[in-house]
């Protein structure tokens, strides 16, 4: 196992992220924030981090490659149905003694924050220790949270403080890159900034969004869904979480930065991305690493169907000169 260096930081007010948000592009600001907890969190120098989809083919020997990088310090194992969990995640168990800090993903299936789901996730994070709960996947998509805003409200608090009295850092699930985009081109709108909405959607918007625009029956899709946004940004406020996480597939830095300047004045929190990949047009994009890097997201956890294609991919070379 490898002995990774481990930098400590104190805590600070939520009230800083905001004040600190024009971050010197020569530093990494990292973000600690009160977890219910007086003790510090420990956090990697490095903030990236690897998703790998495919589970088959993560073992031991993709293991100590990755080990190998020294760049990589996250990982966000598969995510795990409290509903139909059996009380084993090997991935998880495999990365954590490997010597990782786990982002971990729970999904509350059909239980909600039933004493059911407690119990689960008081034996879930008592077993892996993670750095970091996830409460949900994109909670802003129905099909991944069928239920209203206030009852993910619900599933959010009950799963935070369960982490926060075992000095866990908790945060939401993630909301989905079309869906915080879209949040964003609302608040152009919102400030009658029309120049600047449409320069955002010509940016970040995929053609399914474009079309949305253009049709009155999208646009009364749109308006639902920035009802729900709306509502979880409240809930996101309100609800003692320490980071807002979101994913990004998105190509533009640019879009990436107004993104993230967009949830700190919203939520007053400093973001998270715990699932980033490659844009619509497929292509490796270097310079929104280095996007994120000036803009001090202390976690990025970059997606990958496996082990091999990330190597391939070019982003380590990115890494390894970017420590």
């Amino acid at each position: 196992m490898i002995l990774m260096q481990i930098v400590r930081f104190p805590a600070i007010s939520k009230a800083s992220v905001y004040r600190k948000y024009f971050i010197p592009s020569f530093f990494f600001i990292f973000f600690l924030f009160s977890a219910g907890s007086s003790s510090s969190s420990s956090f990697p120098a490095s903030p990236f981090g690897l998703m790998i989809v495919d589970n088959s083919a993560t073992n031991e020997t993709v293991i100590a490659s990755m080990i190998g990088t020294h760049e990589i310090k996250f990982v966000r194992p598969a995510a795990i149905n409290l509903q139909n969990w059996n009380g084993d995640q090997p991935d998880a168990g495999l990365f954590r003694n490997a010597g990782f800090k786990l982002i971990l993903t729970i999904k509350s299936g059909k239980t909600g924050a039933s004493d059911a789901f407690k119990k689960e996730l008081c034996e879930l994070l008592d077993k892996y220790r993670p750095l970091v709960l996830c409460v949900e996947n994109e909670e802003d998509s129905l099909e991944s949270f069928p239920g209203t805003p206030d009852e993910y409200s619900i599933v959010l608090k009950a799963a935070c403080e369960i982490a926060h009295s075992r000095g866990i850092k908790c945060i939401n699930g993630g909301l989905s890159s079309s869906f915080i985009s879209e949040l964003v081109w609302d608040h152009y709108q919102g400030t009658e900034d029309l120049r600047a909405a449409k320069d955002f959607a010509l940016r970040a918007f995929n053609p399914e969004q474009q079309k949305m625009l253009a049709t009155g029956s999208s646009r009364e899709k749109l308006v639902r869904i920035l009802d729900r946004g709306r509502k979880l940004l409240k809930i996101y406020r309100d609800s003692g979480i320490d980071f807002i996480n979101f994913h990004w597939y998105i190509s533009d830095p640019k879009s990436l930065e107004e993104t993230v300047g967009f949830l700190i004045r919203e939520t007053g929190l400093q973001p998270v991305c715990n699932e980033m990949g490659p844009g619509r047009d497929g292509t490796v994009n270097i310079p929104l690493l280095a996007k994120a890097l000036k803009l001090g997201l202390p976690i990025v956890i970059l997606r990958f169907g496996d082990w091999p294609e990330f190597l391939s991919s070019g982003y380590l070379n990115f890494l390894q000169n970017n420590k």
